[in-house]
């Protein structure tokens, strides 16, 4: 994916299921740059090899089977609330 935020890029993508380290490997990191290399216009990249890259791991959990996507409603206070359940799709 390639997030522009600003004056700069978001841009990554991995998937490792049952993956729990809080590293990213010198090979994801150098797939995440060529792809960004391929979509990103050079002036992006050039201005990005100043120094300004960081990395890190985030987690998006999966749930075994299937996920949860469905309609609820709660009652809080004097008010009835709908609750949409949509999650473990990990990504």
């Amino acid at each position: 994916y390639v997030i522009p935020r600003g004056d700069v890029y978001v841009v990554g993508g991995t998937y490792h299921l049952g993956e729990a380290g809080t590293d990213m490997t010198p090979a994801e990191r150098r797939r995440i740059e060529r792809t960004a290399a391929r979509v990103l216009p050079k002036k992006v990249i050039a201005k990005g090899t100043a120094g300004r890259r960081r990395s890190w791991v985030g987690f998006r959990p999966v749930r075994e089977g299937t996920v949860r996507c469905e309609l609820d409603t709660e009652n809080y206070g004097h008010e009835n609330m709908r609750i949409v359940h949509n999650y473990g799709h990990g990504g």
